[in-house]
């Protein structure tokens, strides 16, 4: 019986957790299809926010059920009645006088109490949901000129026409229909829900952005962005244009919408190199002249882009005069090594300032070793040249990039994820609770991946690299542990899809694991063999899973990172990285004497470290065993002690002179792995920069400038390999640093410029870690690498400036670039709590909107009842009656009131008609105007001959209470409206930074005005005043040192609604 009712959906486990080892035990067969997923999805059924339900679908009598439904209906009925009974009523036979049965729901007038209906709505919304995706992803399978998409697309209209609820149901990655038809380039599927646009739900979805991270200030991605998402690919450029078109002909405030890096989308067509996406977005209004978090304009996107075209579209509409001093774009050519972006200006007659500035400019390439470079662009660029197609570069001078980039496809295989087309639900749950996903590959690698974009044209690809062969797995790790591992893989080739452990829990492999591993260590090895062979200057390796984390034999512990049997491996299975260093510097020993290795992983690089220390004995590794037993009347002891543990590269005292490892990773407040605190030794030369938690670039910068920089100079290098992890950025999902795109150039450029001075720019980039791709092209973790990969392709072999080594700016301990950092960081942190606080009531959405329309219903009725009262006591007083309607009698008076005598909002008699002198009060609370008061309190009035004194006495304190509203300023009622918002909106912001809060964690805003103990109001008043304090003196250090206001810095006007879904929401 128990197998016919209806299955709940239960709420799923917290999955979440900053540490990267916390992994959840997810295993689902993707041969069950969606049924695996009736007891794990996350019931996101509201658009207007994620967990709050739908509206209530209507009485009980308006559900038409099947006769099936509900005799299942009775039958959980009954069920739960009887578990019910058994939990309380056990006792009862035994004439315990402390039970009591329990009441019984509210009947909801079909004989079905009100719970099991609720819960039966549940399970219908969970069909509902299911139901609406199904279709949506069936349409995705096919193309849109396929026959089939225009069935499906039919299918779609008419459940719409049904029931349009269906399709505002959020999926597993927070997504609504439209920000997937938009990541699909799905042109049919999004006009089809745009033409709802006179319903305010689906007007909603082209105003609501993608939050992947469920936290507004995370990964907020407006639509017209996610249009944008494919402009980049040659064969979805055109699909991306005409879903763009769609979104910019709605009558709606789009392209202002920014994201939280407060870029607009015509920053993002511009990082993208879309000269038509720019044409049309400057055509609708877009600003040309907005500022980023970061002080940059839409015009450095187009410069670090590339590409002519665009830099040509958006120079029609910049302003010379908004690019002063360090914005100037030259600066950003030079920099970027953008030089023919660079010859284009100079052939506009771009200003590039006075002679000083123009010396400044030189001065500026000279010293990063660009002056021949910036010679040629400024003297023979254009020399017997009409057009820049003309222009004959000079080859020595301007080489073309020399970077490899190296995969395999089985890399995906390791832990597997159904195919979109096959099981879309599996596949998203699996994305949601497993951070190191085969996702990663696709979002970069895949054939939509950013690295297949126009602008890497010049990347060279190894697509599928060799294996790597156990001899060079063994250089570095134990035996025992390699068979171990492979072992563990067998085993699991008879689980179907299930993965099993092979640390303490949060390591797993399916049957796929050791090729994927293998095919990774094997890039590796590839790339070496490419940039020693010279063919290539340097090189990526795109590989999963990562190996950072892993030891000789598998997981180490915190203290001496010696090997740890119950340790976690971080979701690594080889160390990908010390294994091709190894290889280097034994198989290329003539060539390779010395290699250093840099990881900038959030998290710090345990499992090498401990390699590089295990390149010389290590005693008791694993530690000594004995035993004891008596034999011919003696007891005998057997102690055994290993040998002591040795995995040299090469040759043990050779090694530690010559392998230098480097991290800089967050540390401390229980953060993953634990270990890495600031600290330096030698033989072998190992440094570890451990940074705070919510360290920023200023941090993160000064780590490397001065710990790890000057030592990796000194070291002098023949090989740098780079543990390239992008968790660090501010946007990941399990990172603790607020790191940026910018920063990973940086760094990528200051390490080129040590391998350009010692190695000739012989440089290997391995991927690590970075998490959140649920943006796909718009993810924080692909613009991450996108901006490395850029770099490493485009940075000259001229570049050789290390910032270190800079003098410092006058007056000052800190160099001028320690100073511009500072005051950039000073800026961005400005500009993303002044966005704040003009989006503070972001998180009431569509309730604070509801609210305030049944306010404004409220007060029309009021306005109505006065009028109508007027013109009864006028008839009244021409026949000579007293109007006995505007006199309440003494009980009904008093329960107006208070045993205090003031109005209790949170108490109405049953019954009872409104009083005059209630709507009086609650009148003077919503902000009526001050003409209006004198009616009301006339209206409340009460004639002397009934009961004089005890009626007429309460109604003193309503003049206190209109004075406090002061109904007459304007804007007061907008105030009162957004006045409990303010102070949560505080405590969001100044709570611990490790905590972090959703929006369906919050009481309405009318339950935290209520549940507000007193006093506590005007102490998160003074924290307010003090946060805007605060705000204030940073905008004037900027203003000292010449930075220009933010455009969208503004306070919304008094009165105004800040929320984004005003205008969507009737």
């Amino acid at each position: 019986m128990e197998e016919d009712m209806p299955r709940l959906p239960e709420e799923p486990e917290d999955a979440g957790g900053e540490e990267e080892r916390r992994e959840v035990d997810f295993e689902v067969d993707p041969t069950q299809g969606t049924q695996a997923l009736e007891e794990t999805d996350n019931m996101d059924v509201s658009l207007a926010e994620p967990g709050e339900e739908v509206e209530d679908a209507g009485p009980a009598e308006d559900l038409q059920l099947p006769a099936e439904s509900m005799a299942q209906l009775e039958m959980y009925k009954a069920m739960m009645e009887q578990e019910l009974f058994r939990q309380n009523g056990s006792n009862s036979d035994n004439e315990d006088e402390s039970y009591q049965p329990q009441e019984e729901d509210e009947d909801d007038g079909m004989g079905i109490p009100s719970f099991f209906h609720r819960q039966f709505r549940r399970f219908n919304q969970q069909r509902l949901k299911q139901e609406g995706w199904r279709l949506v992803y069936g349409l995705l399978n096919f193309s849109p000129e396929d026959p089939m998409s225009a069935a499906h697309l039919s299918r779609i209209q008419e459940l719409m026409v049904r029931r349009p609820e269906a399709l505002l149901y959020l999926d597993g990655l927070k997504r609504t229909v439209l920000h997937l038809a938009l990541l699909r380039w799905r042109t049919d599927l999004v006009k089809l829900l745009l033409s709802y646009e006179d319903d305010p739900r689906f007007a909603e979805l082209a105003l609501r952005p993608y939050q992947a991270g469920g936290d507004k200030d995370k990964d907020q991605v407006p639509c017209h962005h996610l249009a944008l998402s494919g402009i980049q690919l040659e064969h979805a450029s055109a699909s991306s244009l005409q879903c763009l078109q769609l979104l910019l002909e709605l009558p709606l405030p789009l392209v202002q919408q920014v994201d939280n890096s407060g870029r607009n989308a015509l920053h993002v067509a511009c990082s993208f190199g879309s000269a038509d996406a720019v044409q049309m977005l400057l055509a609708k209004g877009a600003e040309a002249g907005l500022q980023d978090d970061h002080g940059l304009l839409p015009l450095h996107y187009a410069i670090d882009s590339r590409s002519v075209p665009c830099v040509q579209a958006v120079l029609q509409a910049s302003d010379q005069s908004l690019f002063p001093n360090e914005l100037n774009p030259f600066y950003r050519c030079i920099e970027r090594q953008a030089w023919e972006v660079a010859l284009l200006l100079h052939k506009r007659n771009w200003n590039m300032g006075d002679e000083a500035e123009i010396d400044r400019i030189f001065c500026f390439a000279k010293e990063r070793g660009l002056d021949k470079e910036w010679e040629f662009v400024c003297e023979k660029g254009l020399e017997g040249a009409s057009a820049m197609e003309e222009v004959v570069w000079n080859a020595e001078v301007f080489k073309e990039p020399g970077t490899v980039l190296v995969t395999h496809p089985l890399c995906t295989n390791h832990r597997a994820i159904p195919k979109e087309a096959d099981d879309p639900e599996v596949r998203l749950a699996l994305i949601s609770r497993i951070p190191e996903n085969p996702h990663r590959l696709e979002v970069l690698c895949g054939p939509n991946g950013v690295l297949r974009a126009d602008q890497f044209r010049d990347l060279r690809w190894i697509p599928e690299a060799s294996q790597a062969a156990l001899v060079d797995v063994l250089r570095v790790h134990e035996f025992w542990y390699v068979k171990k591992l492979m072992d563990k893989v067998e085993e699991a080739k008879g689980y179907d899809s299930r993965h099993l452990p092979v640390d303490a829990g949060d390591t797993k492999v399916s049957e796929e694991s050791w090729s994927a591993a293998s095919r990774a260590a094997g890039a590796v090895l590839e790339a070496v063999d490419q940039v020693c062979n010279e063919t290539a200057r340097n090189a990526f390796c795109c590989v999963r899973p990562p190996g950072h984390h892993l030891g000789p034999a598998g997981a180490v512990d915190q203290q001496d990172l010696l090997d740890d049997p119950e340790g976690s491996q971080g979701f690594c299975l080889l160390n990908n990285v010390a294994i091709g260093a190894a290889y280097a510097r034994c198989v290329y020993r003539h060539l390779i004497h010395k290699v250093a290795i840099i990881d900038f992983d959030v998290h710090h690089g345990n499992g090498t470290e401990a390699i590089v220390k295990n390149m010389r004995p290590r005693p008791n590794v694993p530690p000594e065993k004995s035993a004891a037993y008596f034999h011919a009347g003696h007891l005998m002891r057997i102690t055994h002690t290993p040998a002591p543990s040795c995995k040299p590269w090469l040759d043990p005292d050779a090694d530690v002179e010559n392998v230098f490892f480097a991290s800089i990773h967050g540390f401390g407040a229980g953060f993953y792995p634990g270990s890495g605190k600031t600290a330096e030794s030698t033989k072998p030369r190992i440094i570890n920069v451990g940074l705070r938690r919510n360290s920023g670039p200023v941090d993160f910068r000064k780590g490397m400038r001065y710990r790890i920089l000057p030592a990796l100079q000194e070291f002098s290098p023949d090989l740098i390999f780079i543990s390239a992890g992008f968790d660090g950025h501010e946007d990941d999902l399990i990172g603790c640093c607020s790191l940026s795109e910018e920063d990973y150039v940086w760094a990528t450029q200051q390490l080129m410029a040590v391998a350009n001075r010692c190695c000739q720019g012989r440089l290997i980039s391995v991927l690590e870690g970075g998490y959140n791709t649920r943006a796909e092209a718009l993810s924080p973790f692909a613009a991450a690498v996108t901006a490395h990969v850029r770099t490493l392709m485009f940075t000259s072999q001229n570049y050789n400036f290390l910032d270190y080594e800079a003098e410092l700016a006058p007056g000052d301990e800190r160099t001028q670039a320690e100073l511009t950092e500072s005051l950039k960081f000073q800026r961005r942190e400005e500009a993303k709590r002044l966005r704040r606080k003009r989006a503070r009531g972001f998180t009431g959405g569509r309730r604070r909107a509801k609210k305030a329309k049944e306010e404004d219903d409220e007060k029309a009725e009021q306005e109505d009842e006065k009028v109508e009262k007027a013109e009864e006591k006028a008839v009244a007083e021409d026949q000579g009656a007293p109007d006995s309607s505007a006199v309440p009698s003494p009980p009904e008076a008093l329960d107006m009131f208070g045993e205090d005598g003031f109005t209790d909002a949170g108490r109405a008699s049953p019954g009872v008609e409104e009083a005059p002198a209630e709507g009086m009060l609650e009148a003077a609370e919503l902000g009526a105007p001050a003409s209006e008061a004198p009616e009301a309190a006339e209206a409340s009035e009460v004639p002397e001959a009934a009961e004089p004194a005890e009626p007429a006495e309460p109604a003193e304190p309503a003049e206190p209470e209109a004075a406090e509203a002061q109904p007459g300023e304007p804007g007061a009622e907008m105030e009162a409206a957004e006045e409990p918002v303010m102070p949560m909106e505080l405590d969001r912001e100044t709570q611990d930074p490790g905590v972090t809060s959703s929006a369906e964690d919050l009481p309405p805003a009318e339950d935290q005005q209520r549940e507000q103990p007193a006093g506590e109001g005007d102490e998160e008043e003074a924290q307010l005043d003090d946060a805007e304090r605060l705000v204030q003196e940073t905008a004037g250090l900027l203003q000292q040192v010449g930075a220009e206001e933010l455009p969208d810095a503004e306070e919304p006007d008094e009165g105004e609604e800040s929320d984004y879904l005003a205008d969507a929401v009737p």
